[in-house]
């Protein structure tokens, strides 16, 4: 039985309300290590601008972001020169990296004027409040959200909340700022079929026969899998829409809030 903490906050009396109102401008948006740091080479600086832009734009059109951010382990590689891969070795290279990751999303946003706030979550964290997440977002802000890995050597272990991110995402879209729309952002251009062709939809469980699975990056912890399982997941009501799609492909983000067809789209819950 899940914890009542922890259940969706519609289970709340007269929560429908309050969660029909944030699903309607709210979306979040996830970016893997790899797309963050070109593959463990550098930080991506030049792609996180761009989305910042991206994101700039579809604030201006009325929604709310927040970003799931991965990258803490990588950048702390990059700070420390060192591909030590121990458990406790990478709680010290989250803690590291942390600095510079945050500092290069703020350093994004501060060129379009937007104010971003970090939230750290352990699992512990998740049956706490999320008004002071919600609040940030009334007030413009944009939170950068991460695990927080440099607390938990079971979390990295375990992968609780942090299989890259994604089920991280998938929970915070789903049952803390109620979110419309889940966009996952990879490496890959969406979802590919056994011949390496992008799935435009996953909407049956035809199209989920249809996928050829391949191997997750070398700098991160997640993968296609993981991402299709998360954005599944997410999807509990008609109307809310999951995303994979490419980090890199040219205005993401604003084709995906206008409709247009890019990457994957998944409406099929779990």
């Amino acid at each position: 039985m899940v914890p009542r903490a922890l259940r969706p906050f519609t289970e709340k009396t007269g929560a429908f309300f309050m969660e029909k109102l944030w699903a309607e401008n709210n979306i979040v948006i996830k970016i893997g290590s790899s797309s963050l740091t070109n593959n463990g080479a550098e930080i991506n600086h030049a792609l996180m601008e761009d989305l910042a832009r991206q994101i700039s734009i579809v604030k201006d059109m009325g929604y709310g972001v927040s970003v799931v951010t991965s990258g803490a382990i990588a950048c702390g590689k990059l700070e420390m020169g060192n591909g030590n891969t121990e458990e406790v070795h990478k709680q010290v290279l989250a803690a590291v990296g942390q600095r510079p990751l945050l500092n290069a999303w703020g350093q994004a946003f501060d060129k379009y004027n937007i104010k971003t706030g970090l939230f750290l979550f352990a699992e512990s964290d998740l049956d706490k409040p999320s008004l002071p997440l919600r609040n940030a977002l009334s007030h413009g802000i944009v939170p950068i959200i991460n695990a927080n890995d440099t607390v938990s050597v079971d979390e990295i272990r375990q992968l609780a909340i942090s299989a890259d991110n994604d089920r991280l995402a998938s929970y915070v879209a789903k049952n803390l700022v109620f979110a419309s729309k889940l966009i996952l952002l990879t490496e890959s251009s969406g979802v590919w079929d056994v011949n390496r062709q992008v799935i435009d939809s996953i909407d049956s469980e035809t199209d989920l026969l249809r996928i050829g699975l391949f191997n997750k990056t070398s700098v991160g912890t997640g993968g296609i899998e993981s991402k299709i399982i998360e954005a599944r997941r997410f999807i509990d009501q008609l109307g809310k829409q999951a995303y994979i799609a490419g980090a890199g492909d040219t205005d993401v983000i604003i084709k995906i809030m206008k409709g247009d067809s890019i990457g994957t789209k998944v409406t099929l819950p779990l």
